[in-house]
């Protein structure tokens, strides 16, 4: 147990003072990718039509909030209807 822990304190003191991109190493090289890779068209298109619905929908529901506020403030600036 002794053995194992003087072992495992080495090796940590031994990481601790390596240089950082000695520790690791490249099994292999790089390779081109078969396929093409890029955004994806069609599911860009579909995010941009939900959040522009639910960006138009907030829209609407803050004018419409927005216009009843300024109902209000206008009737209490006319005082109550007789």
């Amino acid at each position: 147990m002794e053995a194992q822990l003087a072992d495992g304190q080495a090796r940590l003191e031994s990481l601790r003072s390596a240089i950082p991109w000695n520790l690791f190493t490249l099994d292999e090289t790089s390779r081109s990718p078969v396929s093409r890779t890029g955004p994806s068209l069609r599911l860009n298109l579909a995010v941009a039509g939900i959040l522009g619905l639910f960006i138009g929908v907030l829209l609407a529901f803050f004018l419409h909030s927005l216009a009843e506020v300024r109902k209000r403030t206008q009737a209490e600036k006319e005082g109550p209807a007789a």
